[in-house]
């Protein structure tokens, strides 16, 4: 085909390559295969290809082999609950194919990286009000924590639920 194809190279020095390399080694897994699951928002869904998460997965798939899997989850804008609705396959919720296949293969690990759109604070007036109250904030993180652990069997671990905002 004539279709030129887009791709991406990311240039780091030696010392930065070998920093990289160690710390994944150091990430090596007793047992295989690993299969991990990401949740996130813009912040892992941006730049596909190269994001942090596509990184991830090439340095623990170079350590460990194509035995670990990740699945990138992430979807720009989401909130906690808009997660909770996308597994319950609620009709209407933003970009519902995101989650098409996601228990497949089942996943050993999963990662939360959620959190910054429901604790952005309103713009205007509002604008020390945040945009989720911490009291459902914490209750929509904990069932969606809890689904996945039901649903998997997997290690949770929790990234991050701060808000880039402060």
């Amino acid at each position: 085909s004539n279709v030129a194809k887009a791709i991406y190279v990311d240039v780091v020095g030696k010392r930065t390559y070998a920093a990289f390399e160690k710390a994944a080694v150091k990430a090596k897994f007793a047992k295989l295969p690993v299969h991990i699951l990401h949740f996130g928002d813009s912040l892992s869904d941006y730049y596909r290809g190269r994001n942090s998460i596509d990184k991830a997965r090439f340095w623990l798939q170079k350590v460990n082999g194509p035995k670990v899997t990740i699945k990138n989850a992430g979807v720009g804008g989401d909130t906690i609950r808009r997660v909770i609705h996308r597994l319950d396959k609620k009709p209407g919720v933003h970009r519902p194919m995101a989650y098409e296949g996601l228990f497949d293969p089942m996943p050993t690990h999963v990662t939360f990286f959620l959190g910054h759109n429901d604790s952005r604070i309103h713009y205007g007036p509002d604008s020390q009000k945040p945009f989720v109250s911490l009291e459902e904030f914490e209750s929509f993180y904990r069932e969606a924590i809890n689904r996945v652990k039901k649903k998997t069997g997997a290690k949770i671990i929790v990234i991050s639920a701060t808000s880039s905002d402060y």
